[in-house]
């Protein structure tokens, strides 16, 4: 009896094992790609962003190393902003940038080149603070490599949920942050 006792404990102990720390080991790439109404909207933005790169500087003191980050809205409605450089937390790090873009009828986050850390149970949220006290939940997060797009609501007032957190549920553990308003 006590055999079966301890071997029921050492699978129910090693499957927890399994579920909490593989995912530090494994990755899971994704290849989302935007609507193509999205893309080109993005894609003009960029250019533009790029153009205005190459023009002079007017004040000494705007020699800036962070991407530009930019909002504009066009006559059809359609807004895009960023990119925004993502920011790991302690042990956690990450790279790549987010962008929000928008169209009359949808509103997504675009993650590009990302590479972050992997966990159980992430879940990607737009919330109020850093701690998650009042947040908004786009769902489980796809993945921790690539190009990921995760739609959001057309009606949440980004001005009220301006941070975008990859956090760990079963943990309660925030694992990476973007703010974007």
């Amino acid at each position: 009896m006590k055999k079966t006792l301890f071997a029921l404990l050492c699978i129910a102990l090693g499957a927890f094992l399994w579920w909490a720390f593989s995912p530090l080991f494994i990755d899971t790439e994704v290849k989302d790609t935007l609507d193509p109404t999205l893309q080109a909207r993005l894609e003009a933005q960029r250019q533009v962003d790029a153009a205005r790169k190459q023009q002079p500087a007017t004040s000494s003191d705007s020699t800036e190393e962070s991407p530009t980050v930019h909002t504009e809205v066009t006559a059809d409605g359609s807004l895009s902003r960023g990119p925004f450089p993502i920011k790991g937390t302690s042990g956690h790090p990450v790279s790549g940038t987010v962008d929000v873009v928008e169209s009359p009828e949808e509103r997504v986050l675009y993650f590009q080149d990302y590479d972050g850390t992997n966990g159980p149970d992430l879940h990607v949220y737009l919330s109020k603070d850093l701690e998650a006290t009042d947040i908004i939940d786009l769902g489980t997060a796809k993945g921790n490599k690539g190009d990921i797009v995760y739609g959001m609501p057309l009606d949440v007032d980004l001005t009220e949920y301006p941070y975008v957190l990859t956090w760990c549920k079963a943990f309660n553990v925030l694992l990476k942050k973007k703010k974007i308003n």
